[in-house]
């Protein structure tokens, strides 16, 4: 009766329309398109591409993230396009970021080399807490 999903990272089968407002958590496998308003936060394995007349009032992980209308939270993502009339209003945790002539951005930016899927963010938390076991180890000697 249902088939399985074979939603891919690389193509957008979600679009939250225009005159649309999705209130709580959204997750994906593949990429989505936000026209309207989301107020929660999204975790994208693919894209997330907000238009001029779209809103997101929470907080982004996706694998890229374009934004052309309004962001108000944070971003994590492996790459972050602000377009002329798109607006970041948050903190950002990205891999590469672009903003066009027009495009605002408000709130601190922390550049990484790794992706930002959940993978990888756990592996570089387990990272971390050796690093800081190692040093705990290193000033009780």
């Amino acid at each position: 009766m249902f088939k399985k999903s074979t939603a891919s990272p690389g193509g957008t089968d979600t679009l939250i329309g225009e005159e649309s407002i999705l209130e709580g958590n959204v997750r994906s496998r593949a990429s989505l398109r936000v026209e309207g308003k989301v107020h929660g936060d999204i975790h994208c394995e693919g894209d997330v591409t907000v238009g001029k007349n779209g809103a997101i009032l929470s907080n982004v992980r996706a694998r890229k993230v374009y934004n052309a209308g309004i962001i108000e939270g944070a971003v994590q993502s492996d790459a972050l396009v602000i377009h002329a009339s798109g607006e970041v209003n948050g903190n950002i945790h990205v891999g590469s970021l672009t903003i066009a002539e027009g495009g605002i951005f408000q709130g601190s930016s922390k550049m990484v080399a790794h992706t930002v899927n959940e993978t990888n963010v756990h592996q570089l938390d387990k990272k971390k807490k050796k690093k800081a076991e190692q040093k705990a180890e290193g000033s009780s000697s």
